[in-house]
């Protein structure tokens, strides 16, 4: 079983549908079954073999408010092993990206962070990056596009199952790095 002593709240992202997700990472790796709640809906929770210190937790898109409680339980009890407030992210409005589509932001008040900085779509499903590409240069880790050194939003759509992972050029070795993981249909 995990100790969630040290673990905090690494993402949260909006996937199509009308569903959350909250990624927590929790040092030392997390083992065994796990459930979670927001607003008293049930969340499901799992890790990605290649992110043993992670567990991803999907559920209901929760409605009103700017935050949101998130409570882990192990999978058969009723006392929470971690809890912690989130901010919940705003799905854009008319005009902007439609479902399908996850933003990311970057640079302004987030300052050398991507946010978030852990988003999990479907295969199909596309991620807008919005920010100063001038401070900021994207770089894909996978050589999926190359550099974006200019404009403020750019778009990719992930067409493939797995996990992606970029940086900015310039502020990478400050932890200026994010994750798309893309979940078969």
């Amino acid at each position: 079983m995990a100790s969630f002593s040290g673990a905090s709240v690494l993402g949260v992202s909006l996937l199509d549908g009308r569903r959350l997700m909250v990624s927590v990472t929790v040092p030392g790796g997390v083992a065994g079954d796990y459930r979670a709640t927001v607003r008293s809906q049930e969340f499901e929770c799992f890790v990605l073999s290649q992110y043993p210190d992670r567990l991803y937790c999907i559920g209901p898109e929760p409605t009103g408010g700017d935050e949101a409680l998130l409570a882990i339980f192990r999978a058969e009890e009723d006392e929470p092993q971690f809890e912690a407030l989130f901010a919940i992210p705003q799905r854009p409005v008319d005009g902007g990206a439609g479902s399908g589509t996850t933003v990311v932001q970057f640079g302004g008040t987030l300052g050398n962070n991507y946010g978030p900085a852990t988003v999990t779509i479907n295969v199909g499903d596309t991620v807008e990056w919005q920010g100063d590409f001038s401070v900021h240069p994207l770089v894909s880790d996978d050589g999926l596009w190359g550099t974006v050194s200019s404009n403020s939003a750019f778009s990719f759509t992930f067409n493939s199952p797995g996990t992606y992972t970029y940086h900015c050029q310039v502020h990478q070795a400050l932890g200026m790095t994010g994750e798309v993981i893309v979940l078969a249909p």
